[in-house]
């Protein structure tokens, strides 16, 4: 991953560009570079990796984008994360991507069409209340008529059926006009775990869960949009508390990995922002805090058409 730090020029000729106008970066040559491709360079004296970018504007005049990652590169950080979680059996994963393991541990996900998906996603949410026939037609099929939409939710149960048969503990039933899915053990669902999580005020858990991704990260269908509200309604007070507290407790390099779940939600979250480059500050990281808040600026600017009011040693 590359960060933009300031350093990007633009050249309308890039054929043999050695250096930008103040020297920078230095040992660069590129005999040729053609629209739409990108090579990646090592600059021993800058001790940088830099990636050369070539792309045409929309007067269709090439041009070229330097980026640099700083070093030591994030990777050491990431190195030293608190939070990951790893696949096991019999799981279904929906925070970051879309994962299921099968009762061996392998993954199964590819068993999954996107149809399937999104009515093992329907079912999982409506959990014990169920959901009707008309209500999974009207959601999947809104513009077929009643007879073709009844074929292909057959089609569909059938399929999604066939697809959890390699997990054990998860069942589709059908009773009182409503289809069902019964979760036991041994499958597991996070959604379900986070949420006992935090019952139970086991931070350290949830946190490892969200550390997977933003829920339904790959999940592009509007049906969800309250889902992911909901979800979100839980997830973001409590990252913010989190930042608060592993603040307070001097553990920083725990306040920067919540604050990039926290980004992940909401990429205009101003106390996430804070919270990370004031961590990073604290680890002699100063320049890796300037790249966050670039990065952070660059979203601002893209999502609000202004610039953004708060100025980088204002955070600190």
């Amino acid at each position: 991953t590359f960060y933009q730090d300031c350093k990007c020029f633009y050249y309308k000729n890039p054929v043999g560009v050695t250096k930008s106008p103040i020297g920078y970066p230095t040992g660069l040559f590129l005999s040729y570079a053609s629209p739409g491709t990108s090579n990646l360079y090592f600059d021993p004296a800058l001790n940088k990796l830099i990636a050369v970018c070539c792309d045409v504007d929309r007067d269709l005049r090439p041009k070229i984008d330097i980026y640099t990652l700083l070093f030591p590169p994030i990777n050491e950080l990431a190195s030293k994360r608190t939070y990951h979680t790893q696949d096991i059996p019999n799981a279904i994963r929906i925070f970051g991507d879309f994962t299921i393991t099968d009762r061996d541990g392998n993954i199964a996900s590819d068993l999954f069409s996107q149809q399937s998906r999104t009515l093992l996603l329907l079912l999982l949410r409506a959990k014990d209340k169920g959901i009707s026939s008309s209500r999974i037609s009207g959601i999947l099929w809104p513009d077929k008529e009643p007879d073709r939409a009844r074929n292909s939710r057959g089609v569909a149960i059938s399929n999604l059926r066939k697809a959890m048969e390699a997990l054990d503990g998860i069942s589709l039933t059908y009773e009182e006009g409503l289809y069902r899915i019964q979760l036991a053990e041994p499958c597991h669902l996070d959604y379900y775990d986070f949420k006992r999580c935090l019952d139970e005020g086991n931070a350290e858990e949830a946190l490892r869960i969200l550390s997977r991704g933003r829920f339904l990260k790959d999940m592009p269908n509007h049906v969800f949009d309250g889902f992911k509200s909901d979800v979100e309604s839980l997830v973001i007070p409590f990252l913010t508390a989190e930042m608060d507290l592993k603040m307070k407790d001097g553990k920083r390099l725990a306040v920067i990995e919540i604050a990039d779940m926290a980004l992940e939600y909401d990429p205009q979250d101003e106390l996430a922002l804070k919270y990370s480059v004031a961590a990073l500050k604290a680890l002699g990281r100063r320049d890796d805090a300037l790249v966050r808040y670039s990065v952070f600026q660059s979203n601002w600017q893209k999502l609000n058409d202004e610039p953004f009011p708060v100025k980088f040693d204002d955070l600190l």
